[in-house]
């Protein structure tokens, strides 16, 4: 089916280019390709482990005959569907479930997370887990235009989505079942989705799910907000039911779609902002980025909130603000983490003296944050940093812009300072890992030598995140930055 075992092999020379500059490179969509085969790869390792370890259960949750299936529809089909981040978490869980039974490895906090969702103990969340492959199994279906029935049906919880479609199934009224049986996908089914996907003017359709020659159920069929990139389709999700991790998905989804397509709306212009800045990094972006989830963030104090995680490669959770520079940000800040992780995933940049250990000062962060964490930041907001220097420096921008990206760049530099003395430090570089860290080193001196005449002393601060010490805001940026580092280091190193 596919050849796991090829490797994508980047020379020093290579990554330099890679961290160095945005553009649609090979090296970036052989990375994306290798990660998108290992995912297959990995489903095909883990439906032979439950073939031999968990057997009755694959039989009875009907996980064995959802993944025949799958395999059964065409590749395009297949890949369209398991290139998503619904699929990179569902592999991620499995092999979490996997551990705990075969190793007798300790339940991992996300594991525990999505447990909860289920609302179901380990023995029942893994069988609710594998009947779930049926709906990856059952979108393969929609996308390949097939029909289809399933001898064990799909118990699918509403609301939800069919991975790779760009559709939401929700319930028909708000009081209906949370759960439905669906056994059949049939042609008139089909020409149902097939024409609302088509319309120009509707954006939901009723559906009845069968599940039985006589019985079915009601739903809503509807089409989620899609924008169209360049080399790409960044949907507006709020129904794939992702890892909820707390550093991920801070506040709750919207799920209106009214304000889904507002949202949306704001992302386009945010776009235009970054082919503003370079078309180059909008191409690469629109390559990597599948979903966007919206978040409602009124509540909080802070503009920008957003996040992201290799078990759900591709997504990403962002406030759901007006301004299109902070979602143009956001957007940027996620990438770029994807970015380095698809690098860190064919070669090191550290060596894991430090393995995970939550122990390092980061001027975006109040806690202690692993070695691996602040290399990500130096990579994430030197790369945003750049950005808004571009903003301050770009004609078309208006002065209240103007003066905001100034503050912007201001605090970013003197934190990138901070962090980058705080890595060199501690961090134990492999060759590649010396190229990240001149990259880095260099984008400092860069941004140094740009705004060496700004008055500094005048500027107050522009934070993204949360900060637990408010007063930091009404400072001028050299005392908020420097306050935030004795803070901290008072707490944790004192």
């Amino acid at each position: 089916m596919l050849n796991a075992s090829s490797e994508v092999e980047l020379t020093d020379e290579c990554a330099q280019i890679y961290l160095s500059d945005f553009g649609l490179s090979s090296h970036l969509k052989q990375l994306l390709e290798q990660k998108r085969r290992k995912n297959l790869a990995e489903l095909i390792g883990q439906a032979s482990v439950i073939e031999t370890a968990l057997s009755g259960l694959g039989l009875s949750s009907g996980f064995f005959e959802y993944f025949g299936k799958f395999k059964a529809v065409r590749m395009s089909a297949a890949t369209k569907v398991w290139g998503t981040p619904g699929a990179f978490h569902w592999n991620s869980m499995s092999r979490m479930f996997l551990d705990v039974i075969n190793f007798e490895v300790p339940v991992h906090e996300a594991l525990n997370g999505y447990l909860t969702y289920l609302q179901a103990s380990f023995t029942q969340g893994l069988a609710v887990h594998l009947n779930d492959f049926g709906r990856f199994a059952l979108a393969a279906y929609v996308c390949d235009k097939l029909p289809i029935t399933f001898e064990e049906e799909v118990k699918i919880r509403l609301p939800n989505a069919l991975p790779g479609t760009n559709l939401a199934i929700l319930p028909a009224l708000p009081h209906d079942s949370a759960v439905v049986n669906w056994k059949w996908l049939d042609r008139p089914m089909l020409d149902v989705i097939d024409d609302l996907k088509n319309s120009n003017s509707q954006n939901t359709s009723p559906l009845r799910i069968s599940n039985g020659p006589i019985e079915s159920s009601a739903v809503v069929i509807q089409k989620l907000p899609v924008l169209e990139g360049p080399c790409g389709a960044i949907v507006v999700d709020s129904y794939e039911p992702c890892l909820n991790i707390p550093s991920v998905e801070v506040y709750r989804r919207i799920k209106d779609l009214t304000r889904c397509h507002h949202f949306l709306e704001t992302v386009k212009r945010a776009l235009a902002r970054l082919t503003d800045y370079s078309e180059s990094l909008v191409k690469e972006m629109t390559l990597i980025t599948a979903s966007a989830t919206p978040m409602d963030a009124d509540v909080s104090d802070t503009a920008m909130f957003s996040g992201t995680s290799s078990a759900i490669f591709g997504a990403c959770f962002l406030s759901a603000v007006g301004e299109p520079l902070f979602v143009a940000e956001m957007l940027l800040h996620e990438f770029c983490h994807n970015k380095l992780r698809l690098l860190q995933e064919a070669v090191p940049l550290i060596s894991d003296k430090y393995s995970n250990r939550s122990i390092f000062y980061s001027p975006w962060r109040d806690d202690p944050r692993p070695i691996d964490g602040l290399m990500h930041g130096l990579y994430v907001f030197s790369s945003i940093a750049d950005f808004w220097l571009h903003v301050w420096r770009d004609q078309k921008t208006n002065e209240g812009e103007r003066a905001m990206a100034q503050r912007r760049v201001g605090t970013l530099l003197l934190q990138l300072k901070f962090a980058c003395a705080e890595f060199t430090e501690h961090a134990e570089l492999t060759r590649t890992g010396k190229v990240f860290l001149g990259i880095i080193s260099d984008r400092i001196y860069d941004l140094g030598s740009q705004t060496e005449r700004w008055e500094f002393e005048r500027l107050r601060p522009f934070f993204s995140g949360i900060l637990k010490d408010k007063t930091l805001r009404e400072m001028r940026i050299l005392e908020s930055v420097t306050r935030h580092k004795a803070n901290w280091e008072a707490s944790y190193r004192a």
